[in-house]
């Protein structure tokens, strides 16, 4: 047992939220449910929490879902979906939650759609089909450089318990460092 675990007191319930967040969550806004799946089941595999949206409409309900905005580390969102339309969830989610990072993953990639989107601050633009190891590599690298409490505190805490998520996830990358030293 490192010095940060019996600093903080690790409990069994506390090791087993722990597995299943290691590497952190992932918002999958997708209108084919085939590939939101195959994203689920290979981040899950990497060690990711994975929620999934069946399009941007949905996407931005669950971020926004409660009183306190879903903590995610990383978004990775279609282009072309119906009710709102990827262009319009990443506009939503860069100005409500800049530090998140975005990647598009699009099955029809356009120069201009992507020279806009990169101006708007998404980290990456993937295209369909996409080899499982390369997409997690980009979200893991995105993950890594995600400031998780950056726009977390705009408001007080909920009574709801949510925000514990959001306190795990941050001992866990704190563990991460300090095992590094």
């Amino acid at each position: 047992m490192t010095n940060f675990n019996r600093l903080i007191g690790r409990t069994p319930a506390f090791t087993q939220m722990e597995a299943s967040m290691a590497e952190g969550r992932v918002l999958v806004v997708d209108d084919e449910a085939d590939v939101r799946r195959t994203i689920r089941l290979t981040f899950t595999k990497a060690g990711f929490d994975v929620v999934e949206a069946e399009d941007g409409q949905a996407g931005i309900d669950a971020i926004r879902s409660g009183d306190h905005p879903l903590a995610v580390d990383t978004v990775i969102c279609d282009m072309k979906m119906p009710n709102v339309n990827g262009m319009g969830a990443i506009a939503y989610f860069r100005q409500q939650f800049p530090s998140v990072p975005v990647i598009v993953l699009t099955g029809n990639p356009d120069f201009k759609d992507g020279n806009e989107l990169f101006k708007q601050g998404i980290v990456k633009y993937l295209t369909k089909p996409i080899e499982s190891k390369t997409l997690v590599e980009a979200v893991k690298r995105a993950a890594n450089n995600h400031e998780l409490f950056k726009d977390q505190f705009s408001t007080l805490l909920p009574k709801d318990g949510r925000w514990l998520r959001s306190l795990v996830t941050g001992l866990l990358a704190l563990n991460r460092f300090v095992d590094l030293q």
